[in-house]
């Protein structure tokens, strides 16, 4: 729905107002050729899946801003946007359908910019990264939430809001089980909310629900994180499965703080531990399930260097 056009055929107006999935088809692909320079409102659900017109993701950098307005896209079977710039948003948006490829997830396959508030309802098969948000994130990240199956195949990155995350995670909620397991293939760094993270960013009030199956590196919240910010104010309440470095926190972390975890955690191998596996530093931490495995297995962290 045009609300207004520049004589120049480039649409400039406030707000292009989305009411059908061909308003959402024509929208990206105005974005992609130019012809559409403004911000998104959705103003309805939509089923893309119902569409005659073959959606495209948006081959340049979104730069908008796009409020799904608390409305429902469903249908939907590969990343919204492939890359949101740093001046890009996407929020109030509940996403429905079957996501599968190589860079699977909901929202993006990278984010630059800002998701808030969005809820993943898709279940999302990843061949090389898989999550029910956004594969990577140099970003931010509040607010969000998934609720399906997220399954990492062939070795790949596997978590329930972000797999590479190198921006901020807050406040995000995972209830979907998280699965790197794949007959006899296990797959490293799965993660309840992040598979791995790296960089100044923060990491504070996220939370697991879900189970979460993978092989070295796999935690209830993290995977493996590698960064001085550390873990913040998180709790993990899911079953955690792995074979070496497995914690129901993280399976390596450099600082973990005020977290708690309640989900037991089971372990083929060695290095598992209720909190982190394998840590610089931990403090005010909790765990309150059970922890098994073959050698160094302890209720907080099984290797503490701090």
């Amino acid at each position: 729905i045009l609300l207004g056009m520049f004589n120049t055929g480039v649409f400039a107006a406030e707000e292009y107002v989305i009411a059908t999935a061909e308003d959402f088809v024509n929208y990206i692909s105005g974005v992609n050729n130019g012809t559409i320079q403004t911000d998104a409102v959705l103003n309805a659900d939509i089923d893309l899946g119902k569409s005659d017109t073959v959606y495209v993701s948006p081959e340049e950098e979104f730069v908008y801003s796009f409020d799904g307005n608390n409305h429902t896209i469903s249908g939907v079977e590969k990343p919204l946007f492939t890359l949101i710039g740093s001046s890009g948003e996407v929020k109030n948006l509940v996403i429905k359908g079957t996501i599968t490829g190589d860079d699977a997830a909901s929202v993006a396959v990278t984010n630059n910019g800002t998701i808030t508030n969005v809820k993943n309802a898709a279940s999302v098969i990843g061949k090389k990264y898989a999550a029910g948000i956004v594969c990577n994130n140099n970003g931010t990240l509040t607010v969000c939430e998934n609720h399906a199956s997220v399954s990492a195949l062939d070795k790949a990155y596997g978590a329930g809001i972000v797999d590479f995350n190198l921006g901020s995670v807050v406040d995000c909620v995972n209830y979907g089980e998280i699965n790197g397991v794949d007959g006899n293939s296990y797959s490293d760094n799965i993660g309840g909310i992040a598979a791995y993270c790296k960089g100044d960013g923060t990491f504070s009030g996220n939370i697991n629900v879900g189970d979460v199956r993978g092989g070295a590196y796999t935690g209830g919240i993290v995977g493996k994180y590698e960064s001085y910010m550390g873990i913040y104010k998180c709790i993990n309440a899911g079953n955690v499965y792995g074979s070496t470095y497995v914690g129901g926190i993280s399976g390596k972390g450099y600082s973990v703080s005020k977290s708690v975890n309640y989900g037991d955690v089971v372990a083929t191998g060695d290095y598992v531990a209720g909190g982190c596996a394998d840590a610089y530093n931990m403090s005010d931490c909790n765990n309150y399930g059970a922890v098994s495995g073959k050698e160094k297995v302890a209720g907080i962290a099984a290797v503490l260097y701090g």
